[in-house]
């Protein structure tokens, strides 16, 4: 799968704008083979230090502009702040999306390891390879 380094650097970017909590949102594209755009929603969780939850009309928004520009939702992204970027057992159970692909950033953690794809199906992860273009 490929990713351009625009968008690994705009994911890193808000993440480490908002370093003490999880951020997420949309990725769309023409296909599973190459995400293009990100699309930031609002995490509207209690705890957004360890939770993510999109904020509904946020996510409906995203998934609109999405649409209206041509291409695929194919993504789900949020933030580790302080862990890896592999999907917790809350991510796991949370998944509600099993035909989409999962990004995990965790800014804290070493430049290979930072942005991690995932396919989560039957409640187990399979990491996918990333090739930054």
């Amino acid at each position: 799968m490929q990713l351009p380094q625009s968008l690994i650097d705009e994911l890193l970017a808000e993440a480490l704008a908002r370093p003490d909590e999880e951020i997420c949102g949309l990725i769309g594209g023409p296909d599973f083979n190459h995400l293009e755009k990100v699309y930031p929603v609002e995490n509207i969780a209690e705890n957004r230090r360890c939770r993510f939850t999109m904020d509904p009309k946020g996510q409906v928004h995203a998934m609109r502009r999405i649409r209206e520009s041509g291409n695929q939702w194919l993504a789900i992204y949020h933030s580790h702040p302080n862990g890896p970027a592999y999907p917790s057992e809350i991510d796991m159970e949370q998944c509600a999306y099993p035909d989409l692909l999962y990004l995990i950033v965790a800014p804290r953690q070493p430049v290979s390891r930072q942005v991690r794809c995932f396919a989560l199906r039957d409640h187990r992860p399979s990491e996918l390879l990333l090739k930054i273009v």
